[in-house]
C-alpha cells in the first residue's frame, strides 16, 4: 500500500461500473507545488496496448497497459508552473483528462482525483490523516446539471443535486467507532456509478501518563520523577540507544483559546530517559511543517497563528548512549476563531504605480502580476487587466466561517468571456479544503456568485449583461439560509445553505490562478462580514 493510501481517502473506481469501451484514471496527489511527482492509474483502456501519459505543453510518454486495460504511471511535473495543470492519458481512441493544482507551497498530498473519458470527475480532500471520527470532502463535476445523485455509505443513502454546471460538493464522515480498514461509498445516478473506497487509520496511539500524574512530562525522565507530573513511567528495557515503541500523542482540543498536552510515548533503550519537546505548526495537510519559535514545552496553549493550520510534536529521547526523535500525528485543523463582523478590508485601487495594492482597513496588502495601475476608475484610479492578477496572501480576517459575508467589487468591460466564465475577485477553488467563495463575469456578460461550504454549494448568475464600457458595482452575500446577488444597487436571491467557508487559499483579483483572465478594468473591492 502506498503512502498516500496510507493517510488519506484514495478513490478506486469498480470495474462493474465501467462502460464498454470507457476508461478513468485516478491521481495522486492531485494537487501540491510544482516539481511534484504523481502517480497515475488506469483502467479500462485496451488490454496490452500502449497509453500516452503527458502534462500540458509537455512531451507525452508511452506506457502499456496489461492485459486487463490497466496501468501505473509516475510523472514528475515541471517547475515554475501556477494554476491548473492538465495531464492527458490517451489510448485506444479514449482520451481522460486529470487536473492537477499548483499550490504555493503547500502540500496536496490528501486530495486524489479520479476523472472518466466521459469527463467526469471527482476529488476528495481530507485535511489530516483519515482516522475513526475523521471526515473526507468530496467534489465533483462534468455531470449533468441539476440532476439528483444517490451517495452511499455505511448502509446509509442521502441525495446530493448538482449545480446547473454539472458540480456537486458533498462530505463524508467517519463514525468514531469505525474500526480501521477499507470502506466503500457509492455514488449513483446521472449515467454514471462510482464506487470510491477510503482507507481509515486506526486511532492515534496515546502514550501512557504518568502513575498518579497528570498526563504533562516537561523535560520527563524514564524511570524518574516527572517534573509536574507527579509520578513516573515504568523503567524502561534493555541497554542502547533510546527506541520509540509507542508514537508520542496530543491530547486536547484543537482550538484557538484551549490547551494540548503532549505525551513522550513509550521509549525502550538504557535508562534514564530525558525528553525535549518542540512544537510544530503544518499545513491543512499536515504537511509542511515549521518550527514554532519559543514553543519547546510539554503544555502549549493553541493561539491565533495556529487557525487554519494542524499542529504537530517533535520528541527528542536522549540517554547516556544516543539520542532519537519521534513524532506524533498532527491534530485535526485549527479553525478559525469567529472573525470579527464589519468592513475587514478595502482595496481602494488608486496606486498610480508600483506592485503593491495596499489594504486601507485589515492591512491585507497585495501583489500585482502583469496589472497596469494609475488608469481612470470607479472613484480616483484603478486596475487595467489584461492577463495578470492580484494575489492577496490568506488571513483568517478573509475567512466568513460561517458568519454572512458580502464581497463587492466595481467593473468596467466592454469584451465577454468565451466559456467558461472570467474571475472578479475569489478566495480558493471548488475542491478546495474549506470551500471558496467567488465573483465572475460571464459569457452573457452578466455577474455570477458561488460559494462552496461545509454543507454544500450554491451559484447565482442574475441580472443585466454589463458588457457597455460603463461602470458597475458587484456584490455577493453569504447568510445562513441564502445567497445573494446585488447588481447596481438590484438584488437578486437564492435560498440554500452552504455552511462554512474557510480555506488557507490566497485571494486572487482579475482571474481564476493562472486561467480565466479578466480582462477590463477594476476598481473599489471590498469584504465585508457580519
Amino acid at each position: 500500500m502506498s503512502s498516500l493510501v496510507a493517510v488519506c481517502a484514495l478513490l478506486v473506481l469498480a470495474p462493474t461500473a465501467v462502460a464498454a469501451g470507457s476508461a478513468q484514471v485516478a491521481l495522486r496527489p492531485a494537487a501540491g507545488p510544482a516539481g511534484t511527482t504523481v502517480v497515475l492509474e488506469g483502467t479500462g483502456f485496451a488490454a496490452s496496448r500502449p497509453v500516452l501519459v503527458g502534462e500540458q505543453g509537455r512531451r507525452a510518454h508511452a506506457v502499456r497497459a496489461s492485459a486487463t486495460g490497466a496501468f501505473t504511471a509516475h510523472l514528475t511535473l515541471r517547475t515554475g508552473r501556477r494554476g491548473a495543470v492538465d495531464i492527458t492519458t490517451r489510448g485506444g481512441g479514449v482520451r481522460v483528462v486529470n487536473h492537477f493544482a499548483v499550490t504555493a507551497g503547500r502540500s496536496g498530498a490528501r486530495i486524489v482525483e479520479i476523472a472518466s473519458g466521459a469527463g467526469r470527475r471527482v476529488r476528495a480532500s481530507s485535511p489530516v490523516a483519515l482516522r475513526p471520527g475523521g471526515l473526507v470532502a468530496l467534489r465533483g463535476s462534468g455531470f449533468p446539471g441539476r440532476r439528483q445523485l444517490s451517495l452511499t455509505f455505511l448502509g446509509t443513502t442521502r441525495r446530493v443535486t448538482t449545480a446547473r454546471d454539472g458540480r456537486f460538493a458533498a462530505s463524508l464522515a467517519v463514525p468514531g467507532g469505525q474500526a480501521a480498514g477499507a470502506l466503500s461509498a457509492l455514488i449513483a445516478g446521472a449515467g454514471i456509478r462510482l464506487v470510491l473506497r477510503l482507507d481509515v487509520l486506526a486511532p492515534a496511539a496515546t502514550g501512557p501518563p504518568p502513575a498518579g500524574g497528570t498526563g504533562s512530562h516537561p523535560g520527563g525522565t524514564i524511570g524518574a520523577p516527572q517534573p509536574g507530573g507527579g509520578g513516573a513511567l515504568p523503567p524502561s528495557s534493555g541497554p542502547g540507544p533510546p527506541v520509540n515503541v509507542t508514537a508520542p500523542a496530543i491530547s486536547g482540543t484543537a482550538a484557538v483559546g484551549s490547551t494540548l498536552t503532549a505525551a513522550p510515548g513509550s521509549w525502550s533503550g538504557t535508562a534514564p530517559i530525558t525528553f525535549a519537546f518542540a512544537w510544530q505548526r503544518c499545513d491543512a495537510a499536515g504537511a509542511a511543517c515549521a518550527a514554532i519559535a519559543g514553543a519547546t514545552n510539554a503544555v502549549r496553549a493553541v493561539t491565533t497563528g495556529d487557525a487554519d493550520h494542524t499542529l504537530r510534536v517533535v520528541v527528542t529521547a536522549r540517554n547516556a548512549v544516543a539520542s532519537r526523535t519521534a513524532q506524533s500525528a498532527t491534530t485535526a485543523l485549527v479553525p478559525a476563531p469567529a472573525p470579527a463582523t464589519g468592513l475587514v478590508a478595502q482595496w481602494h485601487m488608486d496606486e498610480p504605480s508600483g506592485t503593491v495594492m495596499h489594504d486601507a482597513v485589515g492591512g491585507h496588502d497585495g501583489t500585482l502580476h502583469s496589472v497596469t495601475p494609475g488608469v481612470a476608475g470607479f472613484t480616483g484610479t484603478a486596475y487595467a487587466f489584461t492577463r495578470g492578477d492580484v494575489s492577496v496572501p490568506s488571513a483568517a480576517a478573509l475567512n466568513p466561517g460561517s458568519a454572512d459575508v458580502t464581497i463587492t467589487i466595481h467593473l468596467n468591460a466592454t469584451a465577454v468571456p468565451a466559456t467558461p466564465d472570467w474571475d472578479l475577485i475569489r478566495k480558493g477553488t471548488f475542491d478546495s479544503a474549506g470551500g471558496e467563495y467567488k465573483v465572475e463575469y460571464q459569457p452573457t456578460g452578466q455577474a455570477s456568485c458561488g460559494f462552496v461550504g461545509s454543507t454544500g454549494s450554491s451559484e447565482l448568475i442574475a441580472g443585466p449583461a454589463l458588457n457597455d464600457g460603463a461602470w458597475h458595482s458587484v456584490a455577493c452575500t453569504k447568510t445562513a439560509s441564502s445567497i445573494r446577488l446585488t447588481v447596481d444597487g438590484v438584488a437578486f436571491s437564492k435560498a440554500g445553505a452552504v455552511g462554512s467557508i474557510s480555506n488557507t487559499a490566497d485571494m486572487v483579483i482579475g482571474a481564476h490562478p493562472g486561467s480565466e483572465f479578466f480582462q477590463g478594468t477594476l476598481d473599489e473591492a471590498s469584504v465585508r462580514l457580519g
